[in-house]
């Protein structure tokens, strides 16, 4: 069930919904924690077909992408916007 597509996508929800959760008030320090339950509940949803080691390996790689996702490109801002201070 859980093929690269289905991760990528799964991904990109668990993503807008980590953000829907910021903008109505959750705190960002447990937007990882979110995410990643995010992905384990969205895995164990599909155990229907899918047998459970895949579940919890895609829900995991799904929430920690989708976390990835957030803090990576943040980090990277952030550090362009403190070498132009530093000139």
């Amino acid at each position: 069930m859980f093929d690269s597509i289905g991760i990528i996508v799964l991904s990109a929800v668990i993503l807008g919904l980590t953000q829907a959760a910021k903008l109505a008030g959750l705190k960002v320090k447990y937007a990882p924690a979110v995410a990643i339950g995010l992905g384990l509940v969205f895995g164990l949803l599909s155990l229907i077909v899918t047998p459970y080691y895949e579940v919890v390996i895609a829900g995991l790689i799904a929430g920690l992408t989708a976390v990835g996702l957030y803090s990576g490109p943040k980090k990277v801002v952030q550090v362009i916007k403190e070498a132009k201070k530093s000139k």
